[in-house]
């Protein structure tokens, strides 16, 4: 593993974004592998970052020209199915 610097994101203060990341190469490979898919979920707990890998999974130069992505914040409309995929079409 390698530690690089943030990508940043347009939702996180200059700040944050300037932090250094831990780079972790299994898990950015394991995404890279899985860009042909329709679809790749990833669901964790709070911290163990999802969204970072996510960010440094479009920015990295590997990956990065492949990338097609939606994000979706889990809300309560979102216990009623036909919300959520109502969401998350009109993101596509």
């Amino acid at each position: 593993m390698t530690v690089s610097e943030s990508p940043g994101s347009r939702r996180r203060d200059r700040a944050a974004s300037l932090r250094p990341l831990l780079r972790r190469d299994r898990l950015l490979d394991l995404m890279a592998s899985r860009l042909d898919r329709t679809a790749t979920v990833i669901t964790a707990g709070a911290g163990f970052g999802k969204s970072t890998l996510i960010a440094q999974t479009i920015d990295d130069p590997v990956t990065a020209d492949r990338v097609r992505y939606v994000t979706h914040r889990i809300g309560p409309t979102d216990l009623d199915g036909a919300d959520l995929a109502a969401s998350l079409a009109n993101q596509i």
